[in-house]
């Protein structure tokens, strides 16, 4: 997809800037299509699944090591900021699964225009919740704890 041919798009629909979703989104692998919204609604999806998966692995940490520790370390206010963006994303993935079984360029727009607004208004607490989880690994067990953690 031209840069021209977004720029018509943005305008027909009240997008924002394709610079914008592109370095969130990874737009710039979209072939010539003749549905270009609902392939960027395509690739949103992948990105929010990514970011699903990820915190879906600490909000219910199964035999994994590293999920059942880092949910460890999460405090239980970082669990519920996560859970509530968790809950958010869902909205927007299965949205996106419902909206893609039809042509309909105003409904993809739309979801377009919201899913960058989820995005935007969630970036600092899941930054919050990532900084978080970087920092557990930086930290060192004491005795116990890695006995504990180890078995």
């Amino acid at each position: 997809m031209t840069n021209a041919d977004y720029d018509k798009l943005k305008t027909k629909y009240g997008l924002p800037e394709l610079t914008e979703l592109d370095f969130l989104f990874s737009l710039t692998d979209i072939e010539e299509t003749n549905y270009p919204l609902r392939d960027i609604c395509k690739k949103i999806q992948e990105r929010y699944l990514e970011m699903r998966d990820s915190l879906s692995e600490v909000l219910s940490p199964d035999s994994h090591s590293a999920s059942m520790y880092e949910c460890n370390y999460l405090s239980d206010t970082d669990k519920s900021i996560a859970f509530s963006i968790f809950r958010k994303m869902m909205v927007i993935i299965r949205t996106i699964d419902l909206i893609i079984m039809d042509n309909n360029p105003q409904s993809h727009a739309s979801t377009i225009n919201y899913a960058l607004k989820v995005w935007t208004e969630n970036k600092s607490d899941l930054a919050k919740i990532y900084a978080r989880l970087v920092e557990s690994w930086k930290t060192e067990l004491s005795p116990e704890e890695r006995e504990n953690y180890m078995g």
